[in-house]
């Protein structure tokens, strides 16, 4: 999820810009769905935060600060219908992700959000939205991977809708698994099942009964299921997230993180410039 300062009082000011300029850095293939255009903001600090693989490789990278968007087209403006709506109930979704340079602090994210029902551009002029109401704008969200080269975790986030279809009153902290409760699950060791230094496949199930996070390396599996409650897994399959299809997004980011690797006793803050994850051989379909 996009992290930013956050204040609440006893009221809302939104600010609802024109829709920004958007940049295609060029397309992917999925297998089961086909090509989608990776799409960004571009926010540039001096360095390239976004990177495609060279020809024949298929996937891309992002830079501390960047952050990416699946388009079903090679939009140069930002517009509501321009995302891939992916279909997430009773389907997968796959990917390869290398975490080496994602350290102690840093995340990498790869997460859907209900963009396809928002037709408020927001601060940014993205029609971005989340359970944080970050640019401004409220709407479920899906954290199926918040993570570094230490653990991860998956955590789903209800919002209730209005009469008109509009969502508000988001759960902010959301209903989430951390990996380390998992015993050597993931590390940056050889010992674990899945050593965060190298390549690896992850995959994401879900449905009204059950969130799945599955992993492989090298022949070797693990897995958990996300959120203990089944009321609310059911709210986020039924409600419409899961139903209607979220949009996938995609971000490197570093703050205050203890929350997400505190128990595993990494040290040091998130040098952000000088971080990377990269994904690749993304795969979407039916469990």
């Amino acid at each position: 999820m996009f992290k930013m300062q956050s204040h609440h009082c006893c009221f809302l000011l939104i600010f609802i810009a024109a829709p920004a300029f958007a940049k295609n850095f060029g397309s992917i293939n999925v297998a089961g769905k086909g090509d989608v255009y990776i799409v960004s903001n571009y926010k540039s600090d001096g360095y390239e935060n976004v990177l495609m693989y060279p020809d024949g490789i298929n996937g891309f990278a992002i830079r501390g600060g960047g952050h990416i968007y699946f388009s079903d087209v090679p939009s140069d403006e930002f517009y509501p219908e321009m995302y891939w709506k992916t279909p997430l109930k009773d389907h997968h979704f796959s990917y390869e992700i290398n975490l080496d340079r994602i350290g102690c602090r840093c995340a990498a994210t790869a997460y859907f959000v209900s963009m396809q029902q928002n037709y408020n551009p927001g601060e940014w002029g993205q029609y971005y939205c989340d359970a944080n109401m970050v640019n401004g704008v409220w709407c479920p969200e899906y954290d199926s991977f918040e993570g570094n080269r230490y653990t991860m975790q998956t955590t789903p986030h209800t919002c209730q809708q209005d009469a008109g279809g509009y969502w508000y009153n988001c759960d902010t902290k959301g209903c989430g698994t951390n990996a380390h409760d998992i015993d050597n699950l993931m590390c940056p060791e050889d010992y674990c099942t899945i050593d965060t230094r190298k390549t690896f496949r992850v995959s994401h199930s879900q449905n009204e009964g059950y969130i799945n996070t599955w992993f492989k390396q090298e022949g070797r599996t693990g897995s958990f299921n996300a959120c203990n409650d089944p009321a609310y897994i059911k709210d986020m399959a039924t409600q419409g997230p899961f139903d209607d299809g979220m949009v996938f997004t995609a971000q490197v980011h570093g703050d205050n993180l203890e929350w997400l690797d505190g128990m595993t006793g990494c040290q040091g803050e998130c040098d952000l410039k000088n971080t990377w994850v990269t994904y690749s051989n993304f795969e979407w379909g039916p469990n």
